[in-house]
């Protein structure tokens, strides 16, 4: 097993079980990911108790890096929450839900018509609290429709700046299992925290590496 610094601010291309076997227990700050859904990517789609099986092995594994006392915040749908929790439910603690609101457009199709929020769940290895008091509801403003880059499902920043100014402090290591297009990669240097990003995707890790390249970073932190 590697030490701890071979990991900071790096994007590991690959698949994220096997790399994580890989990082020191209890060495992790903070988690921050938004997973695959497995709801018609034909990429990563399998049947539903294959991939919840999938999701007990990396919730596992995830608990062994994540130090005690320390926070995990995971994207869900709402389709799979119950599911979700479920499996979380077995390694970490509940705290509650924190929902990422988008103010303007739609972002995607939900049963009663166009969705216009995002659920997060905020769980913790043993008693978690948070560093900086915000909102359990954060708005958010979709500047454009047009992306600067080929990505089909891109994070806000300000709020993922946001919930890594809640959950950890300056030079803390932040996780993301899934990296997609490097949202996390990119508040965690705005924020001045290390982060250690994992992708199976090359094309997703030349995205993120791209856009890490081309970021602005701030001496001090934000306060909302």
């Amino acid at each position: 097993m590697k030490s701890i610094e071979e990991f900071e601010n790096k994007i590991i291309c690959g698949d994220c079980f096997e790399a994580m076997k890989e990082i020191p227990d209890n060495n992790v700050d903070l988690i921050l990911t938004d997973p695959p859904f497995n709801l018609g990517v034909k990429s990563y789609d399998i049947k539903k108790d294959d991939y919840f099986h999938w999701y007990d092995k990396v919730a596992k594994e995830l608990y062994r890096i994540l130090k005690h006392k320390s926070s995990i915040l995971v994207e869900t749908s709402y389709i799979y929450l119950f599911e979700t929790m479920n499996v979380l439910n077995q390694y970490f603690i509940w705290r509650q839900p924190i929902i990422c609101y988008i103010t303007n457009g739609m972002r995607r199709t939900s049963f009663c018509g166009w969705g216009r929020y995002q659920i997060y769940l905020w769980y913790g290895k043993g008693h978690t609290v948070v560093r900086k008091r915000l909102y359990d509801l954060i708005p958010v403003t979709l500047i454009s429709s047009k992306r600067d880059f080929k990505y089909p499902n891109p994070k806000f920043v300000d709020f993922y700046e946001k919930l890594i100014a809640m959950f950890s402090k300056k030079d803390d290591i932040v996780l993301d299992p899934f990296l997609g297009s490097g949202t996390t990669a990119i508040a965690c240097k705005k924020l001045n925290r290390r982060y250690i990003g994992i992708e199976i995707s090359p094309e997703y890790c030349k995205i993120a590496e791209e856009r890490i390249r081309n970021i602005i970073i701030t001496k001090n932190e934000k306060f909302w």
